[in-house]
């Protein structure tokens, strides 16, 4: 939703990422016509979390985890079913024992994950590019690294197809303005009132 709000009032939008960059902002820069990319900067695999009543406790015990170790553990649960031998049966794998609407809930959040990115590329200037590569740079971001910690530095994402550049020097010392100006205007601040200390969050 955002991202469309922001192509409302834009004819052409470049996503600026100065560091690294959540699995959201990694989506939202998939609707960009440019993405700017300073040496600091990096994009995420795109790994949503995936939260279900009947998760088993082995997996998680209803909290939230990535949603693809939901999709691997299933997939390696069912193989595990159709080779187990009488030696390994007694053995208690949790993966084995995901609950099939668990497994089908995870397969439709990752199916909603890859049609959100695919509509996110659309609303750019590459909606030009055949439906085949965009469907490749989506599953390369969903898909393609073994964990959401992984960076996807300027070679990577510039050889995946996107649209990307490197930032000036002028940018670049910007942009390390306008950082240590966040940094600085959201540190907690003590007051004292009554005598009393307090911490609060200090106001832009």
């Amino acid at each position: 939703r955002m991202a469309t709000l922001l192509r409302e009032f834009c004819q052409e939008m470049i996503v600026v990422v100065p560091e690294a960059s959540s699995v959201y902002t990694t989506m939202l820069s998939l609707a960009g016509d440019q993405i700017l990319m300073n040496p600091l900067g990096y994009l995420s695999p795109i790994e949503t979390a995936f939260s279900h009543p009947l998760l088993h406790p082995g997996l998680g015990d209803g909290a939230e985890i990535p949603l693809t170790e939901v999709l691997q553990a299933s997939v390696i649960g069912n193989i595990e079913k159709t080779t187990k031998t009488k030696t390994d049966s007694s053995n208690n794998d949790q993966s084995s024992n995901l609950n099939p609407l668990v497994v089908t809930a995870a397969q439709r959040q990752f199916a909603l994950t890859q049609m959100l990115c695919t509509n996110l590329l659309k609303l750019g200037k590459k909606s030009a590019k055949a439906d085949a590569e965009n469907a490749k740079i989506v599953e390369q971001l969903t898909k393609g690294y073994p964990s959401q910690d992984y960076p996807i530095t300027f070679g990577e994402v510039k050889s995946m197809g996107l649209n990307v550049s490197e930032t000036s020097e002028e940018m670049n010392d910007l942009l390390w303005e306008l950082l240590h100006h966040y940094q600085y205007i959201t540190q907690p601040v003590m007051l004292v009132r009554d005598g009393t200390k307090s911490e609060e969050q200090q106001a832009a």
